[in-house]
């Protein structure tokens, strides 16, 4: 009798991506997380060594932060299908619904949702983003696309 497979492709469960990966994915957010973070600070101090924009030097950081996110998780995913962080730990993105590479706008929407919760966070919002359809986090050696 052949297993019955989730509806959903990558769930926890999913027999199509047997191999473990909360601990990767962990670690790949906390890589990218310190990227994004990393090139705000470059970008804070290359302003303040330009005196025609240092007094925007503070707004540097989470501007670099915010282009350093936004360029990772929606260009480079879709390009690569994977974040720098991701591409270090052997994970990537796919659709939830079919299992094939997520197009840019569902990326780009992704990436709003979560701008969203950190604004959230930070405001005590009671705004929850909905994660159903959220690109699930494979292992990059399970997915069988070309």
């Amino acid at each position: 009798m052949p297993t019955e497979l989730p509806d959903k492709h990558g769930e926890s469960d999913d027999p199509r991506y047997p191999s473990p990966r909360q601990l990767r994915q962990a670690i790949a957010f906390v890589i990218d997380l310190v990227l994004h973070i990393a090139v705000g600070v470059v970008g804070m101090i290359v302003c303040l060594d330009i005196p025609a924009v240092s007094d925007w030097a503070p707004l540097a950081l989470p501007i670099g932060w915010i282009l350093a996110s936004l360029l990772q998780r929606v260009v480079a995913q879709r390009i690569f299908h994977t974040t720098v962080g991701k591409a270090l730990t052997g994970v990537c993105v796919i659709r939830p619904s079919d299992g094939q590479w997520p197009t840019t706008g569902c990326l780009l929407k992704w990436w709003l949702i979560g701008a969203f919760d950190v604004v959230g966070t930070f405001t005590d919002s009671t705004w929850l983003g909905d994660y159903d359809d959220s690109p699930a986090v494979v292992r990059r050696r399970d997915v069988t696309l070309p």
